[in-house]
């Protein structure tokens, strides 16, 4: 009977305590992860380039309890407001600020919430960019004990930036952010999509996000393949599935 776990299988794990961490059902992340690889390999990327948009697929909000505390603050339930920024666009300033402003100020009416409400108009931007910052740093706290690569690393800190510089906590742009999380982006945002609008709907959205909150190119890839990749993927177990797709570990 084997008895140790290997990377990968905890990296899964990981996986599945994101999922409720944003109020997903168990599978969801991983469901994610085999649909990255599925673009990574439509899109041609080399074996390399896989394995990293494996791990960053997988563990890809490893960071967010560096700011639930303070989300907590603001905005009461962090996990139900997660649970709906999974739909947002994040390259849309307005949808963002719809998104706070709607759980600003929680169990509170009239002046307290007005206070609130203001209080999130003036921090701004500037704040936003503190909150997404710890959550980055945690993350990259976690890779190095988990001992992931720089590429990893590089891939997670990039987790909130989109593809029209209006992402968190840089405004990184275009290509300046890795491939593996543009992948990982695009494949999450397909999970998200397709399981609750259903894979049409979903692609309508992605198609209007494209160049916005996603890279043109791999946005195109997946309109093109994302049914056949969907029809696969929903049914299978993504535990399995996940670790089938999986980089070979050390360990």
């Amino acid at each position: 009977m084997r008895t140790a776990i290997t990377q990968a299988e905890i990296a899964a794990l990981l996986a599945v305590a994101q999922d409720h961490a944003f109020a997903q059902p168990p599978g969801s992340q991983l469901r994610a992860t085999v649909l990255g690889q599925h673009l990574a390999r439509a899109a041609g990327l080399v074996q390399t380039e896989r394995a990293t948009t494996w791990w960053t697929s997988a563990l890809r909000f490893l960071g967010c309890t560096g700011h639930a505390f303070d989300m907590a603050v603001v905005f009461g339930d962090e996990i139900e407001m997660r649970a709906e920024s999974m739909q947002a666009d994040f390259a849309n300033p307005f949808d963002m600020m719809r998104l706070m402003i709607s759980h600003a100020g929680p169990g509170t009416t009239g002046f307290h919430r007005m206070r609130s409400v203001l209080s999130v108009l003036a921090g701004g931007r500037k704040a936003a960019e503190l909150n997404f910052r710890s959550a980055c740093e945690v993350a990259d706290v976690f890779a190095k004990r988990l001992d992931l690569d720089e590429a990893v690393r590089a891939s997670l800190s990039a987790s909130f930036e989109r593809w029209n510089g209006r992402g968190l906590p840089s405004g990184r742009k275009g290509t300046a952010i890795p491939t593996p999380m543009r992948v990982a982006q695009l494949a999450q945002a397909l999970e998200v999509l397709a399981r609750i609008e259903g894979i049409d709907r979903a692609l309508t959205i992605m198609r209007r996000r494209r160049g916005k909150a996603y890279d043109p190119e791999l946005t195109d890839v997946v309109l093109s393949g994302a049914a056949a990749w969907w029809a696969e993927v929903e049914p299978a177990d993504p535990w399995d599935a996940a670790l089938g797709d999986a980089p070979p570990c050390p360990r």
